[in-house]
């Protein structure tokens, strides 16, 4: 509580960096590009990355086009952070954990040197890291990498063109999710009186391909290897560094029930950001109030993401929203003819038949000399060049060859620093031409998207909080609000380029270098530019004359409030239905896409539907819903699996009176099932059925101080822990042998399960399911063959040896880590999903020692494990319990209550609600609940470490209070600050 804005910021940077200094100062160094500054050499490559890629250029963008408003909030905000520290050099506060661990370390003679003090700016490098988490993608130059080796896939193999053709046409070409809800009906606003008429498709616009056939091989436009595997390792690493290495649980879930069809007429919004499971969490639990002491307008309780002074996640009284990974398309990615100065440096670009002057900026780079024996570094200044085209596209990297930093150049080269790669630009495959690749990214328009985000804070109504994001430049989220009039809103507006520009066949089809999932020719096609009014917002109207300055118009979006149905959910789904006709060449305009398997959306969607019916929605059932772990691909394949098994027992009975009349792949699955333990196989299958009577709970079957298993959980834990080693291996049988680079177009993950679904149900003699890949001698995919044998392989072989293979594992010794490997018995019992099934809260400094463990001593002193928070208190040597370093939890791939992806072992996951809100609002009454993986503080010794972690393992939430009393009856205590001083 506050009398004004300015006071409001300046206390609420003071105690967000109490609890998360080091957290928010390693943020902005990483927008800034200044990492080096602390770590010296060492974090030189995060450097070179922020600076090359426009996230520093963004952050001084953003800075620039601050209102004076806003720079003051930012500037009160900083003067709260350089109050911590103050008070922490001056020993009478807390010195941040990491800082008491890594002064040393590092070779800080005093702690207090590594705390820098802010400014606004330094909050815009922070913003500017979050904008790139959001919406920089760097995937069209690896699809691009993978369409140029289509023509080639097994050459000489067997079934070649079957192969080829399947693979091209089933799995890259597949893009229908496997599951078809979607997050508004059609294009444009949906309101309570239906779907809104759909505008007309692009010109020319393709009809996409239907299943079962072929269309002409996907092209794309070639560059020297070297820099092509140069670009995609490059861009692993950043993709590690903006938080996206655990794809399986990047996403979240977010939805809204209107107020006339909840069970005490509150609108409901649910909400639980997938993100990873770090210490401390990324979000903030805060109150930001200046209408009780100073009569201003702030009231608003929710999530602030350190290093910010806005509320990104919660409500203000009036409206309550949440946000969701939209996986927009706000990137395109261009192939470059450049032509070099007598220095060898870039000079023009060719474009439209002429040369165009290139532009250089020199960054200056600064690296802390460190006089440490674990993390040397020399220090110093140094320079580099970057380039940009002549409207402004980003060159990334060039032909040439790699050298090292301290390459002493010859007469006539250059070396060029690309993002940690050091560059000589030549024409190094002598095809006459030096090739570049260049981006434009939205984020580089000259936007202020947070002024957007502010203005959240403020709507009165969803319709006030959909008018906000005309403001979303480079936002790619999606958006669910509910209001306390009782109306819902979901949308996924932010300004996304036309791309009218870009040419397409007679079909409608992308032309060769115009797809814009792909490298686009930047001979033929320049960059775009978002243009944005003196009031902040997106201006439509520059489009107009000028197809590069063109916009998605905001009205024609995929939107809806208060839609019939009286529900909006949004899971990282298909937004309004444009992948769900196989193409995504034929929708009014290109967006992005194609998105998530759409698991999540549905089961929510069935849930809500079911609520519907008797109005059983509120906060708790809101929150019991979050908790789901019904397993979508337990439900989708366990049939299948039994039926393997069932299969495979009828063979062996054939095979033993009736051998001559069987053919040879149905005398191989019968051995096969032989050589399984038949009352292991026979457990095995008992727990399938159990599991599906029980409707596919994937559950721990651990008890802990969280958890106590009931009912047959021990037996449906069993089912769990089968399934899912025996689904990962099944995958791997049916995909692995092929070799395929890049041919899954987005997220592995999801496109393995929408393939192997249609796969599964396109067994059959009349090919069901149209594939292309459908062997008629066999009756389903060619893929079910193993490529590196000479049988031919059937669905049920692969089924049955994927199931020996498991059991194998399962009833073999347990790995060196606790936690892995098999359980060293055939004891089925003892077999329980949650004993190698766990949920892991790392620090987030583990993310810069990698992968070594021999940090673990350093790394783990910052994490949550059961050191901190024991399982149980008596355990014997024997219990299998004792030595786990990481705590057992339920669930599987794509549940509700997202919790890792599809393995064949290590279960393990770090990923998952960062978050677990749900808040009801009725006419200025404001009620719900939140919970955080770990804690508030990312002081080790605090008592707020910590003290959230039980409560989220449990599913269990604290309240959020939002009215004063409300506030006064929760409180654990009370500060006075006086800002003046």
């Amino acid at each position: 509580y506050a009398a004004n804005r300015h006071d409001l910021n300046m206390v609420q940077g003071f105690v967000v960096a109490r609890d998360r200094y080091f957290f928010i100062e390693m943020g902005r160094r990483l927008g800034l590009g200044q990492v080096a500054g602390i770590f010296g050499d060492s974090g030189l490559d995060s450097d070179f990355e922020s600076r090359m890629s426009g996230m520093t250029h963004v952050a001084e963008q953003l800075f620039a086009n601050l209102t004076d408003t806003q720079k003051a909030n930012f500037e009160a905000y900083a003067a709260g952070v350089n109050h911590y520290v103050k008070l922490a050099k001056a020993g009478k506060v807390p010195m941040p954990s990491e800082v008491e661990l890594a002064a040393g370390l590092l070779g800080f003679k005093e702690k207090g040197d590594m705390l820098t003090e802010w400014t606004a700016k330094d909050v815009c490098g922070f913003a500017a890291v979050l904008i790139y988490q959001l919406g920089y993608e760097t995937g069209d130059v690896g699809r691009g990498k993978a369409v140029l080796g289509f023509d080639k896939l097994f050459a000489g193999k067997a079934f070649e063109k079957l192969r080829r053709d399947g693979a091209v046409s089933d799995i890259w070409g597949d893009i229908v999710p496997p599951n078809k809800t979607t997050s508004a009906n059609g294009w444009g606003l949906e309101t309570k009186d239906g779907p809104p008429k759909p505008p007309p498709p692009q010109d020319g616009a393709s009809a996409g391909i239907p299943a079962g056939q072929m269309g002409a091989m996907p092209t794309s436009l070639p560059l020297p290897p070297a820099l092509l595997e140069r670009l995609t390792s490059r861009f692993k690493r950043l993709q590690d560094r903006l938080g996206r290495h655990h794809p399986s649980g990047f996403g979240s879930n977010a939805w809204a029930v209107a107020g006339d069809k909840t069970k005490d007429g509150f609108a409901l919004m649910a909400a639980d950001g997938h993100l990873s499971l770090t210490i401390p969490s990324y979000f903030y639990q805060a109150g930001l109030n200046t209408s009780v002491l100073g009569g201003g307008d702030v009231t608003q309780l929710g999530l602030l993401l350190p290093g910010l002074p806005l509320v990104v996640v919660g409500t203000n009284g009036h409206v309550a929203w949440n946000q969701t990974q939209l996986f927009g398309d706000i990137t395109d990615w261009y192939r470059e003819e450049v032509q070099l100065d007598d220095k060898g440096a870039p000079k023009t670009t060719k474009f439209k038949g002429e040369w165009k002057a290139v532009s250089k900026k020199t960054e200056k780079f600064t690296s802390l000399k460190i006089k440490s024996a674990l993390f040397p570094s020399k220090g110093g200044e140094q320079s580099w060049d970057r380039f940009t085209t002549f409207d402004g596209r980003w060159i990334a990297d060039i032909e040439g060859k790699k050298v090292k930093d301290s390459y002493k150049p010859a007469a006539g080269e250059t070396v060029i620093n690309f993002g940690g790669n050091f560059i000589v630009p030549s024409d190094t495959d002598k095809d006459g031409v030096i090739t570049a690749v260049s981006f434009d990214y939205t984020g580089l328009d000259n936007g202020n998207l947070l002024l957007g985000v502010d203005a959240f804070g403020s709507a009165k109504n969803v319709e006030e909080f959909r008018q906000a994001t005309r403001h979303l430049v480079a936002y790619s989220q999606n958006l669910v609000a509910a209001d306390g009039d009782g109306d819902i809103l979901y949308t996924g507006y932010q300004a996304v380029p036309c791309r009218g520009y870009l040419d397409r066949n007679k079909d409608g089809s992308w032309k060769p270098g115009a797809d814009p999932s792909q490298l686009l020719d930047g001979t033929k096609y320049g960059g775009f530019t978002v243009v944005v009014g003196k009031d902040g917002k997106v201006d439509e109207s520059a489009g107009k004359d000028d197809p590069y300055k063109c916009v998605v118009p905001f009205d024609k979006y995929p939107q809806s409030i208060s839609p019939k149905r009286g529900y909006v959910v949004t899971a990282n789904n298909d937004i309004g239905g444009a992948t769900l006709d196989n193409s995504l060449s034929n929708d009014p305009w290109y967006v992005g896409g194609p998105w998530l398997s759409g698991f999540r959306a549905g089961r929510i969607a069935d849930e809500l539907i079911r609520m519907g019916k008797g109005k059983e929605a509120d906060v708790a059932a809101m929150s019991k819903l979050q908790a789901d772990k019904r397993s979508p691909l337990g439900a989708q394949y366990t049939a299948f699996l039994r039926k393997a098994i069932a299969d495979g027992k009828k063979l062996s009975d054939k095979l033993k009176v009736d051998k001559g009349t069987m053919a040879p792949w149905e005398v191989r699955a019968a051995g096969l099932y032989n050589s399984l333990t038949q009352t292991v196989v026979n457990s095995v299958d008992a727990r399938l059925g159990e599991w599906e009577q029980a409707d596919f709970q994937a559950l721990s079957g651990v008890e802990t101080f969280y958890h106590t298993p009931t009912g047959t959980e021990g037996k449906t834990a069993v089912a769990a822990m089968v399934f899912n080693a025996w689904l990962g291996r099944f995958q791997n049988l049916v995909f692995n042998d092929e070799p395929m680079p890049g041919i899954w177009r987005f997220s592995g993950s999801t496109s393995r399960a929408r393939t192997l679904k249609r796969f599964v149900l396109g067994i059959g003699v009349d090919n069901p399911e149209k594939l292309v890949s459908f062997n008629k001698q066999t009756g389903e995919s060619v893929f079910f063959d193993i490529l590196s044998t000479k049988e031919v392989e059937r669905s049920t072989e692969i089924a049955l040896k994927a199931l020996q293979q498991t059991l194998q594992f399962l009833a073999g010794p347990p790995g060196k880590e606790p936690g892995t490997g098999g359980f060293g018995t055939e004891d089925t019992s003892k077999w329980l999903w949650g004993l190698r099934h766990q949920v892991k809260f790392e620090s987030t400094i583990a993310d810069f020692f990698g992968t070594d463990d021999s940090f673990n001593f350093i790394t783990d002193q910052f994490a949550i494990t059961t050191k901190k928070l024991p399982l149980a208190e008596k355990m014997d040597a024997k219990d299998p319990r004792k030595n786990l370093k990481w705590f057992p939890r339920g669930g599987d791939a794509f549940v509700v209550d997202a919790a890792g992806g599809t393995r064949t072992d290590r279960w393990h996951y770090g990923s998952g609600p960062v978050f677990r809100m749900v808040i009801g609002l009725k006419k200025g009454e404001v009620k719900g609940v939140n919970i955080l993986p770990g804690g508030q503080s990312d002081i080790k010794e605090s008592a707020h470490f910590s003290d959230q972690a039980e409560s989220w393992l449990a599913n269990k939430t604290i309240p959020l209070r939002f009215s004063v009393s409300d506030v006064v009856a929760g409180a654990s205590g009370r500060e006075v600050f006086n800002p003046a001083n």
